[in-house]
């Protein structure tokens, strides 16, 4: 992913715009879930086992396209399907 991205974009900004989309995405589920939903953010698990659902995932996908300047295809999450391998 980082290859292909303007070079002004460092692997801190890629990690900082990546935690912060994920985050702001398990804050907004919210109280109808009785867990704290930040609590289930871990670099190694899967964005799915997070809790992450599939209109989610469409979300992060446009916040990162626009946030990073970067097209993030369609199945990018299938191919990198957690926080470390979409920072890495």
């Amino acid at each position: 992913m980082v290859s292909n991205m303007p070079e002004e974009i460092s692997i801190k900004n890629i990690s900082d715009k990546v935690e912060g989309a994920i985050l702001d995405l398990l804050l907004a589920c919210g109280p109808d879930h009785n867990v704290d939903n930040v609590s289930l953010y871990s670099r190694n698990k899967t964005l799915l086992e997070m809790g992450l659902d599939p209109l989610q995932l469409l979300q992060l996908r446009n916040r990162l396209t626009k946030d990073l300047a970067f097209e993030v295809y369609p199945a990018f999450f299938q191919e990198y399907p957690t926080p470390s391998a979409i920072i890495h």
